[in-house]
């Protein structure tokens, strides 16, 4: 015997998940889900649900999924989550989902930013950066932006790069160099 008794696969906005109905639980699996790909019940009470009962319950969370950030905060203001804070250490952090395809990731490690926690894809820059919350966030705007959520990672790498230049660093330079000098270029 199965864990699930029934298993659908899913393609909710072009994104591929699947939907697991066990005698317990409804769970959702799918970047649609939520950050960490992964969500049970769905707002779903009948186990004994149609096909498209729990597929209408997928799209439910894809659209509203979609609304939010890349960054990982809208989905829980309620309990004090932001997209971008400063963490009690006193470091600039930004929450990645989980599902992350490593490309923001990698343009945020180019820009002086540290994984600072696997499980939970916390990115921060050291308190002793010199960088000021308002700076990380114009640099960063594009993947704090609502309805980024599922956006195309190269794309969004992109724009932060243009952020960097149009905020005075050079693109894919720790920003812990501080902005460039105008009139030496």
């Amino acid at each position: 015997m199965t864990i699930h008794e029934r298993t659908i696969d899913a393609c909710i906005g072009g994104i591929t998940g699947k939907i697991c109905v066990s005698k317990r639980w409804i769970c959702l699996h799918g970047k649609w889900a939520s950050h960490t790909g992964f969500t049970s019940d769905a707002g779903v009470q009948d186990l004994e649900v149609s096909d498209e009962e729990l597929l209408n319950a997928a799209d439910a969370c894809y659209r509203k999924a979609k609304e939010f950030s890349f960054a990982v905060g809208d989905e829980h203001r309620e309990h004090g989550w932001k997209r971008i804070c400063v963490d009690y250490q006193k470091r600039i952090q930004i929450r990645l989902p989980d599902w992350h395809e490593g490309i923001v990731a990698a343009t945020l490690e180019r820009y002086g930013m540290v994984n600072t926690c696997d499980i939970n894809q916390y990115w921060t820059l050291a308190a002793d950066s010199r960088v000021s919350l308002q700076t990380a966030s114009s640099v960063f705007e594009p993947i704090l932006r609502p309805g980024t959520r599922f956006a195309c990672e190269q794309e969004m790498s992109a724009e932060i790069d243009a952020c960097a230049i149009n905020n005075g660093f050079l693109a894919r330079t720790p920003l812990s160099s501080g902005a460039m000098q105008a009139e030496l270029f």
